[in-house]
C-alpha cells in the first residue's frame, strides 16, 4: 500500500495502479485496506481522465462503513460525473448523500452548486446561488472561497451581469491567485463587458 502511495505521489500512475491492484488480491488484506486502494485507483483514474473507470472503483468505496470514506467517494463521484460531462441531474443525488453525511461540508456545497449552474434551469441556478451565498457567509477556507465566488461569477456571467460577474472572478482571485478558471472567467467577461458599450 505505501508503495502505491509513492508511485502516485511521484505521479507514477501506472505503477501505482499495478501496486493498488495486488494489494486487492493479497489474500491477508483488511477491508479499510479494501476501501482505501478502492479510493485511490478511483483518483488515479480520475488523473488520467478515465472518468467511467475512476467512478466505478469510488462507487466501491462508497460501500465502506467509514463515514469520511464514503463522503469523499460521493464527492469524487459527483465531481467525476461533472468533468465527464455526464448530465447534473444524475449527480444530486449523490451529493446530497454527501451532505448528509457531512452537513458543515463547505466543499460539498460548492460541488453541488457547480453542479446545479450546469443543469442550468433557472431554479437551478436560483438554488445555486443560495448554495454559494451561504458557503461566502460561512466557509473560512480561502480555496472553498475562491472556488464559491468563482462559480457565482459564472452564474453571473451567464446572465449577462459582467459587472458583478468581474468582481466576483477578482474576489475568487484574492483567494486564490493562480486559480486559472477565475483568470479565464474574468478575461471573458471583460470582454463582453467592452462588447456591450
Amino acid at each position: 500500500k505505501a508503495l502505491g502511495i509513492l508511485y502516485f505521489d511521484l505521479h507514477l500512475y501506472n505503477e501505482a495502479e499495478d501496486t493498488f491492484k495486488k494489494v486487492l488480491e493479497h489474500p491477508l488484506k483488511k477491508d479499510k485496506d479494501t476501501y482505501f486502494v478502492y479510493n485511490s485507483l478511483g483518483k488515479i483514474y480520475k488523473t488520467k481522465r478515465m472518468y467511467q473507470n475512476a467512478i466505478r472503483y469510488f462507487e466501491k468505496s462508497v460501500m465502506a462503513d467509514d463515514l469520511n470514506v464514503k463522503y469523499e467517494a460521493l464527492m469524487e463521484i459527483t465531481d467525476c460525473s461533472l468533468l465527464d460531462d455526464k448530465p447534473a441531474a444524475g449527480v444530486f443525488s449523490k451529493i446530497e448523500k454527501a451532505i448528509a453525511l457531512k452537513p458543515e461540508s463547505y466543499e460539498a456545497r460548492v460541488l453541488l452548486a457547480k453542479a446545479l449552474v450546469k443543469d442550468g434551469s433557472a431554479s437551478s441556478r436560483d438554488r445555486a446561488e443560495e448554495e454559494i451565498k451561504t458557503v461566502i457567509e460561512l466557509a473560512k477556507k480561502p480555496e472553498v472561497l475562491s472556488k464559491a465566488y468563482t462559480l457565482r461569477g459564472i452564474v453571473y456571467y451567464k446572465q449577462g451581469f459582467y459587472k458583478k460577474a468581474i468582481d466576483d472572478f477578482n474576489a475568487a482571485l484574492d483567494y486564490d491567485p493562480s486559480n486559472s478558471e477565475a483568470f479565464q472567467n474574468k478575461g471573458a467577461a471583460a470582454q463582453q463587458l467592452e462588447a456591450d458599450l
